[in-house]
């Protein structure tokens, strides 16, 4: 498992949960929130998430990390107590 306040990732079953509550995340969403959860605090770069969400040099276009940013902004938000992602402007996204 892995933790960030109330936040639990588990990474075999690819599931956010807080509370009891739970979320299924996709794999590159899995990736994206297990990167901001380890750097919690800490703004992580754009260029960063995007070489963790598609680790095999997938040419990515900068709304598609946005996309999957607001996809799991709407998954944590059904969540109690999770912490937000917050836009960074010029640098990337935080995990609070």
């Amino acid at each position: 498992m892995i933790e960030a306040g109330a936040l639990r990732l588990d990474p075999v079953a690819h599931v956010a949960s807080t509370d009891g509550e739970k979320v299924s995340l996709t794999p590159t969403e899995f990736r994206l929130l297990a990167k901001l959860v380890a750097a919690q605090g800490a703004a992580v770069r754009r260029r960063e998430l995007v070489q963790t969400g598609w680790p095999h040099g997938a040419r990515v276009r900068d709304n598609t990390l946005d996309a999957y940013v607001a996809r799991l902004r709407r998954k944590l938000a059904a969540l109690p107590g999770a912490p937000r992602i917050t836009t960074v402007h010029g640098v990337g996204y935080t995990l609070e």
